[in-house]
C-alpha cells in the first residue's frame, strides 16, 4: 500500500513540475468547465468564511499538504454559520522562488503546488467544496472554480465574488466578472 502511495504522489510531482515550468496556471488541463448548478449539486460544502490561518506541511502520510482555517460567517450546505472548519488540500501553498542567473532550478516535492489557489488570513471567501477522500483531503469543486474570493466592491459595503477565472462559466448570469454575494447565494439556493 505504501508503494502504491509513492507512486501516485511521484506521478502527482512530476505532472506538477511540468505544469509549473511555464510559469502560469494551465486551467483547460485541470477541469472542465462548471456551471453554477453543476458546482452546487456536486459540492458537499458550501460556506462564506473567513480565513482565520494558513499552514502548509507534510501531512501524517508524509503528503504535502496546506491546512486552512475558515470561521463560517454563512453556511449554504453541509455546514452551519457561526462553526469553524479545517480544510485539508492536496500541495502547499508557497510563492515560487526566483531562480538567479548562474543557479539551477530544482523544486523539491515539498514546494510543490497542485491546490487551486491560495488562501491569505483575514479574506473572506465562498467555497464549494468536494467531499473529504479517505485521507482527509478536499478542494473547490472544479479545479478552483469554486473557489470564490469576497471583496467590498463599492463605497456602499457590496460584497461581491469572483473566481480564478473571473466568473467565465456560471452561465447563470450572463456576464463574466464579480457578482454580489448576495446574489450568488440566492442563485444557489434553488439547486440545494
Amino acid at each position: 500500500m505504501r508503494r502504491v502511495f509513492l507512486t501516485l504522489g511521484l506521478a502527482l510531482a512530476l505532472l506538477a513540475l511540468s505544469v509549473l515550468d511555464s510559469g502560469k496556471t494551465l486551467w483547460g488541463t485541470m477541469a472542465l468547465p462548471l456551471d453554477l448548478a453543476q458546482m452546487t449539486e456536486t459540492a458537499e460544502k458550501i460556506f462564506v468564511g473567513r480565513c482565520e490561518g494558513v499552514e502548509s506541511s507534510l501531512d501524517e502520510h508524509r503528503i504535502p499538504s496546506t491546512h486552512a482555517r475558515f470561521q463560517v460567517l454563512r453556511g449554504v450546505k453541509g455546514i452551519r454559520t457561526g462553526e469553524t472548519i479545517l480544510i485539508k488540500q492536496f500541495g502547499v501553498f508557497r510563492p515560487p522562488l526566483t531562480v538567479r542567473e548562474g543557479e539551477s532550478a530544482v523544486v523539491s516535492a515539498k514546494s510543490l503546488s497542485l491546490a487551486a489557489g491560495g488562501y491569505r488570513p483575514g479574506a473572506e471567501y465562498l467555497l464549494f467544496l468536494y467531499p473529504e477522500s479517505a485521507l482527509g483531503f478536499t478542494s473547490p469543486v472544479g479545479g478552483g472554480q469554486g473557489r470564490f474570493e469576497v471583496s467590498e466592491s463599492s463605497p456602499a459595503g457590496l460584497k461581491t465574488t469572483v473566481n480564478p477565472l473571473g466568473n467565465r462559466f456560471l452561465r447563470t448570469f450572463r456576464k463574466e466578472g464579480p457578482v454580489p454575494l448576495n446574489e450568488m447565494i440566492r442563485r444557489i439556493e434553488p439547486w440545494l
